[in-house]
């Protein structure tokens, strides 16, 4: 996942104007699990670590100039005492300037802990990750 580089006014009111039009998107899609802004330009390291296991995850990127942008995702669930683990990964471009990717955590039967990254570049804008549990 990326993130992005703008001066300071267009991000405040490209971020308010996102914000205001993903407010209610954002809250159907769960618990916020981590937000991230990486600047433009900047090494895109969003992670999380042993979060509640949820029945899904959400991971949702946006990148306000619709610059294509290019990202490695994953999604793993422990359970140390069964012996049990799996998961999800993979790579996205983005294009559009948002892109969301529904992750469900049904790989094992009883699930400890999660982990989960969102690892890239940021492009010529900041990029705003965001990890919702479901």
């Amino acid at each position: 996942m990326a993130l992005i580089v703008v001066p300071l006014a267009s991000v405040a009111l490209s971020q308010a104007g996102a914000a205001a039009s993903t407010g209610a998107a954002a809250r159907t899609y769960g618990k916020l699990v981590v937000r991230h802004v990486a600047r433009a330009a900047a090494t895109l390291e969003t992670d999380f670590v042993h979060v509640r296991p949820a029945r899904s995850f959400l991971l949702v990127v946006t990148e306000p100039s619709e610059v294509q942008l290019a990202f490695s995702w994953s999604v793993h669930c422990f359970n140390p005492a069964h012996r049990e683990s799996g998961g999800a990964e993979g790579e996205a471009t983005i294009t559009s300037g948002h892109w969301v990717k529904h992750v469900r955590a049904d790989w094992i039967r009883h699930p400890a802990y999660c982990t989960g990254s969102v690892t890239g570049t940021a492009g010529t804008s900041p990029v705003l990750v965001r990890v919702f549990a479901g």
